[in-house]
């Protein structure tokens, strides 16, 4: 079956001159190499009848129905704009903002993919790009050889109930820390899975005391129901792993070595932790404040559950 083919401006001149010598519709289709009710169909959408038909009306009138009938981008329209600009601005992703206004039933939603195209084309102010995370691509290569201390480990991710991977109960917890410029503190990262609800703490260095100190005090601070275990790296930060079992009654499970993908929600939550606190930042001045402020924000647009 051949594919439907517009009428070019050429045709319709020929069309015009062949109804001035009064060929009927049968006898142009034939000329045309088209169908008769193609030729019908021109006839009846550009002309009351057969002898008001002009082929310059008619081309212009298929010109403008051909722009009329593209879809406009709904980020044309100054409230889709203005919505999706207001959480660009607080360091939402589109991928953020589209499933948000989805979960939400939001009078506005727009698809991830036409916020990215508002972005190219102008329809949102082109600073906003600077708020996006600008990623490579993660390459996974094989298991290497841990080149990291020894720690005498008691479970391991594959110890981790199956309800922790399912990210059906909440309490299961990833843990890690992000270390400023030049050893000026860390902060220690903790990620629920379920809900995605992150805790932050403000530590001096990555030192196993410092990580334990404030991940203790700051769970103890979380209801027994909602801290149910731990999954952290080999890092030497999480030596004391049997105190914080032994004062939290939370296990810590340790993933594989050079295995990251095995603790993705709380790596994807370090990254969303640098557009804040980008590498080579100084941490000297960065205070326990700071981080909370940046921990509401996060939590505002992670967390899906509903947590405390």
């Amino acid at each position: 079956m051949s594919r439907y083919r517009h009428f070019t401006m050429d045709e319709r001149e020929s069309l015009l001159g062949y109804l001035k010598q009064g060929k009927k519709n049968c006898e142009i289709a034939k000329l045309l190499s088209r169908s008769p009710s193609t030729i019908s169909r021109e006839i009846r959408r550009n002309a009351r009848n057969r002898s008001q038909y002009s082929a310059i009306k008619a081309q212009k009138a298929y010109e403008h129905r051909r722009k009329q009938s593209v879809r406009k981008c709904k980020l044309a329209e100054q409230d889709f704009a203005e919505k999706v600009s207001g959480l660009l601005a607080n360091a939402w992703s589109p991928e953020q903002i589209s499933n948000r206004l989805q979960y939400e039933h939001n009078a506005i939603q727009v698809s991830t993919g036409t916020i990215y195209r508002g972005l190219e084309r102008g329809l949102l102010d082109c600073e906003l790009r600077k708020k996006l995370r600008i990623k490579g691509k993660r390459r996974h290569g094989g298991r290497k050889k841990s080149k990291c201390g020894h720690l005498d480990i008691e479970y391991t991710i594959h110890d981790r109930p199956k309800s922790a991977e399912s990210r059906q109960t909440i309490g299961h917890w990833e843990s890690d820390t992000v270390r400023g410029a030049k050893w000026t503190g860390c902060i220690a990262t903790h990620v629920e899975r379920a809900s995605r609800y992150a805790v932050l703490c403000k530590i001096p260095n990555r030192t196993a005391d410092a990580f334990t100190s404030a991940t203790v005090e700051a769970f103890l601070r979380i209801p027994k129901r909602k801290r149910r275990s731990f999954c952290v790296d080999h890092g030497k930060e999480f030596a004391n792993h049997r105190e914080i079992l032994q004062i939290l009654n939370c296990k810590v499970y340790f993933a594989d070595p050079h295995a990251p993908w095995q603790r993705g929600t709380n790596e994807n939550f370090n990254g969303l932790l640098r557009q804040f606190f980008p590498k080579r930042t100084s941490f000297a001045e960065v205070t326990q404040d700071d981080v909370d402020a940046v921990a509401m924000l996060l939590n505002r647009r992670e967390t899906i559950l509903s947590f405390v």
